[in-house]
């Protein structure tokens, strides 16, 4: 029975830790980048000496964030890659996570086609 036990709970762990969930995408209505993404880009990520246009990674504007994002696969998406990693030097914003809110509009907008609206 001792043994059984410490089985069980590493079971139940690794069952626990593997499973994810993916919004689901709603058709309407469009997640707006002028009002809704753009911002979370811009007071997050496109700061001074961060993503505002003085680094290789510029998430200033739509056109520059566009060329990180592809639409329809959030996970191909280097920007939303970058914004989920949890820890490590690649873990962004530098000064703490998004929200899940946050992660998951944008998941939603580059899932609906990542427009321009």
């Amino acid at each position: 029975m001792k043994i059984k036990m410490p089985i069980a709970m590493l079971m139940l762990l690794v069952v626990l830790l593997s499973c994810t969930h993916d919004p689901v995408i709603p058709e309407t209505p469009q997640v707006s980048f002028s009002t809704q993404v753009g911002p979370i880009f811009i007071s997050n990520c496109a700061t001074v000496k961060c993503h505002d246009g003085s680094a290789e990674f510029d998430l200033s504007s739509y056109e520059t964030v566009r060329k990180h994002v592809k639409p329809g696969d959030a996970r191909g998406s280097s920007a939303y890659r970058a914004i989920t990693t949890l820890w490590g030097e690649s873990a962004m914003p530098p000064n703490g996570p998004l929200s899940q809110q946050q992660i998951n509009l944008i998941y939603v907008w580059i899932m609906q086609g990542a427009k321009d609206n």
